[in-house]
């Protein structure tokens, strides 16, 4: 094998030896021609170049073995698995923590004092003032006065003018684990009894007045807890003194408790309302108490939210107490989380009917009524709340009441016509749907329906000034906060009054009443409105003799400081 390596080293260098030499000839020969071609032409030259190298292994020999093994025996390994304990060193490195910058959380402005004020058709002025303390962590303090009114008039009725003025002061300690807030409100309310034929018959203003005054003061102490599981605790006491120029005088004097703890899965609360009422007339007199009892335990125990208690009311009135007690409970369920649920709830209830309330629900009431408490032996309603899409909800519900002395006012035959109040027992099923959209805050759109249907003990009775329907639109759009429309429509069935000429029930016509309000805010400050009322001039009655204006509108202003 060497030899043969040799014989091929020297083989290849003689090839090298001869390669070299002729492409030193060659580059020597062109040089030569091109000197010559530069001076005079030497003519052709042929150059042979004999015995060309060509490798060649003569003597080279294959050497071929392959490798064997023994496959008679079959050896199989052992394999042995061993796990040292071994215990590794952990460094810790404690690195700095860099502590991060908060942003500055957004606080919207707030501004001490707001003023609103426009003036409308058929002579209407409005006013509203407003002036708060700024934002802080010990004290809150503010007032607000309003303002409206109209010398309008209504051809053939009396003279309808009216006046409402509100003053509202309040003021909130904010201490260390509880709040402190003291209210005092004053109410000046100025009617006249315009439901007569003034083509007919002539009155004064002065004597067609009806004048009320309220002041009503209040204390309330609500505790704070940062402890879930401490007592949650409010009470409140307040006061109001109404009268009118007519010799009726009001005192109701009120007590309300709330305590409550959770315990468990589940709170334990409970609600105590106590309540005396003092009504002076120029004839008569009277004093009516009533005590609540309301304890619950409550529970949420997913799908399922649940509350039972009882009810203890005490009533004492014309000189009888009387003690009701009545189980109370409530479910809600989730059919589809978030989506879809249901809910029920019974009980009973007792309302007091004083003249407060009653003469702002209607303020043509007369001086001499007779007022007592509406008795709910039971009440039981069922119904579901859907979520059908983004920003659209809907509810739907039936209620039904079995009360013992429900109010209704009753046309007098009287110049001026005047309302008594009567009180009859009836059962009312109460039937409501609405559905809302308000997807961004933007668009708003709502309907909403009620059906009332009244049965009495004796058949010959009707609910007066309760339509069987009752209906509702809105729509409303906001544009980038600079102009915000809306539109509401009122629509309410016939209602019932006492013909006294036929000395049967007749029916006030049913009635549709469309309301429509523009604001462009200017700047973040000031901003203009456009307020009308009964665009369509409908021209109906919500109480007998008593039309409402057929069209009204207003425009003003705004302003923050």
């Amino acid at each position: 094998m060497k030899q043969v390596i040799k014989r091929v080293n020297k083989s290849y260098t003689v090839m090298v030896k001869y390669m070299t030499a002729s492409a030193i000839i060659l580059f020597c020969g062109i040089s030569i021609c091109k000197a010559q071609k530069n001076e005079k032409d030497l003519g052709d030259e042929t150059i042979v170049i004999d015995k060309g190298y060509k490798p060649m292994l003569a003597e080279g020999e294959k050497i071929s073995e392959s490798p064997k093994n023994d496959t008679t025996l079959v050896q199989t390994p052992v394999m042995k698995y061993e796990v040292a304990n071994v215990q590794s060193e952990t460094k810790y490195i404690i690195n700095p923590v860099k502590p991060l910058r908060v942003r500055d959380e957004y606080i919207k402005e707030l501004y001490r004092g707001f003023v609103k004020a426009g003036y409308g058709f058929p002579s209407l002025p409005y006013m509203e003032i407003a002036y708060n303390s700024l934002r802080s962590k010990d004290f809150d303090a503010g007032v607000h006065f309003r303002h409206l009114s109209s010398k309008g008039t209504i051809k053939e009725f009396g003279y309808p003018g009216f006046s409402n003025n509100t003053l509202n002061l309040q003021a909130t300690k904010y201490l260390e684990h509880a709040d402190l807030k003291v209210k005092l409100d004053y109410d000046r309310d100025l009617y006249h009894f315009y439901g007569y034929d003034a083509e007919e018959i002539f009155f004064e203003k002065k004597e067609t007045r009806h004048i009320f005054n309220t002041l009503n003061t209040s204390l309330e102490y609500t505790g704070r807890t940062e402890d879930s599981d401490d007592f949650q605790y409010k009470a409140k006491v307040a006061f109001y003194n109404s009268k009118n120029n007519l010799k009726v005088t009001e005192n109701n004097f009120n007590v309300n408790a709330y305590l409550g703890k959770n315990i468990g899965k589940g709170n334990v609360d409970g609600i105590i309302d106590a309540s005396i009422n003092k009504i002076e007339q120029e004839l008569q007199s009277q004093t009516n108490t009533l005590v609540s009892i309301s304890p619950r335990y409550n529970i949420s125990l997913y799908p399922w939210k649940l509350s039972a208690g009882i009810n203890i009311n005490v009533l004492s009135e014309f000189d009888q107490t009387e003690v009701f007690v009545f189980p109370y409970a409530r479910f809600n369920y989730q059919l589809i989380e978030n989506k879809l649920s249901v809910l029920g709830e019974v009980g009973n209830a007792l309302k007091q009917n004083n003249f407060l309330t009653l003469s702002r629900e209607n303020p043509f009431i007369d001086n001499e009524n007779i007022y007592h408490a509406t008795h709910t032996l039971f009440t039981g309603t069922f119904g579901a709340n859907a979520m059908l899409g983004k920003g659209v909800q809907f509810h739907a519900s039936v209620k039904y009441d079995n009360n013992i002395g429900d109010v209704f006012f009753l046309n007098k035959e009287t110049v001026p016509v005047k309302f008594s109040t009567i009180y009859l027992n009836d059962q009312v099923v109460r039937i409501h749907g609405d559905i809302s959209y308000d997807p961004a805050k933007k668009l708003f759109a709502s309907v909403s329906i009620d059906n009332y249907n009244y049965t009495f003990d004796n058949d010959s009775l009707m609910p007066l000034y309760k339509p069987a329907v009752r209906a509702g639109v809105a729509l409303g759009y906001n544009l980038r906060d600079k102009i915000t429309v809306r539109t509401d429509l009122y629509i309410n069935a016939k209602a019932n009054y006492f013909d006294h000429e036929l000395n049967d029930y007749a029916k006030l016509k049913s009635w549709v009443d469309v309301n429509l309000y523009a604001e462009y805010r200017y700047t973040k400050l000031l901003s203009f409105f456009v307020d009308i009322n009964n665009v369509g001039f409908a021209k109906y009655q919500r109480y007998y003799n008593y039309p409402v204006f057929p069209f009204n509108a207003m425009a003003g202003f705004s302003y923050s400081f």
